[in-house]
């Protein structure tokens, strides 16, 4: 399920989007490891999933966690910097949903750079 948010992130997706593009995108289904036969979470499984994280405030925890991991391989997160998320609009009922809502978009453009830095420089020192 986490992979699913990290989707609906990535392409700022609603959950009900995400349930659509699941089930229409190929590639989703690959990077989810989901097959043709496999069930699709629905939108409403995506919205638990996401207020369960919410809830928890486990979007900082997965930062630290991502931060290690980059730590590990060789790179160093500079915290404090703003990039341009692509002017997506985050819509969101209250303050705790949207931060956590930024904080997944913020994670899913980390994870995202992380790859392009690894296709740069597949060793780092």
């Amino acid at each position: 399920m986490f992979e699913t948010l990290v989707l609906g992130a990535l392409y700022n997706l609603s959950d009900d989007q995400i349930e659509y593009q699941v089930r229409d995108r190929l590639s989703f289904m690959r990077f989810l490891g989901l097959g043709l036969e496999d069930r699709v979470p629905d939108a409403k499984t995506v919205w638990l999933c996401h207020e369960a994280l919410v809830q928890a405030g486990m979007v900082e925890e997965l930062f630290r966690q991502f931060d290690a991991h980059l730590a590990r391989r060789g790179y160093i997160a500079r915290g404090g910097q703003t990039n341009d998320m692509g002017g997506t609009l985050v819509r969101s009922i209250g303050l705790v949903r949207a931060k956590a809502r930024i904080g997944m978009k913020n994670l899913a453009y980390n994870m995202r750079r992380l790859v392009q830095l690894r296709r740069i420089n597949p060793c780092p020192a």
